[in-house]
């Protein structure tokens, strides 16, 4: 039977063998440690200089919260021209983290109740947050100040965004011209 030469039975070949045997693993050794070395230089590297690894959406990347936005305000001026017994101011805000908002509502800095919220579906923005509040003739004056603050229920450290009005009431006409 022919077996190769280092399956011989011969002492003299497989002598060979083990005297070879060190030399290949101190060889193999020194290339899985250059190998190792020029691995760990590729991630420091790649570390340093690119920020991280060439993983796209790794697990430790954060998505900071962003706050709410205004999309719409009712009336758009700065003013509301109180003109019947009852008006309506509204606002509409969207979240673009889906967060949930919360309206508070200062009539001179005192707060106000009297207010509706709800939310609208919308393909664009995905959910609008309104919130409106009724203003009564009879229980505010000229020059007052209504202002709505809007926070995030799920981060109440950071600072509210803020909306403000002037109230104008009509003036009753003066009677200077009359005999």
């Amino acid at each position: 039977m022919n077996r190769p030469a280092w399956m011989s039975d011969s002492g003299a070949t497989s002598g060979a063998i083990r005297n070879a045997l060190p030399g290949v693993i101190r060889r193999s050794s020194k290339l899985i440690a250059t190998l190792h070395l020029r691995r760990t230089l590729w991630h420091a590297a790649c570390i340093s200089l690119c920020g991280g690894c060439l993983y796209v959406d790794g697990p430790w990347m954060l998505t900071p919260n962003r706050p709410p936005e205004l999309l719409d305000r009712d009336p758009a001026s700065r003013e509301v021209f109180i003109q019947n017994s009852t008006n309506l101011v509204k606002l509409e805000y969207v979240d673009p983290d889906q967060d949930a908002l919360n309206f508070a509502w200062y009539l001179n800095d005192e707060p106000y109740a009297d207010k509706q919220e709800g939310e609208l579906p919308s393909d664009e923005y995905g959910l609008i947050v309104f919130s409106r509040v009724l203003i009564y003739a009879d229980e505010v004056e000229d020059g007052d100040i209504l202002r709505c603050e809007v926070s995030e229920v799920a981060f109440p450290e950071r600072p509210p965004s803020v909306t403000g009005w002037d109230l104008v009431l009509p003036r009753p006409p003066s009677d200077e011209g009359a005999p």
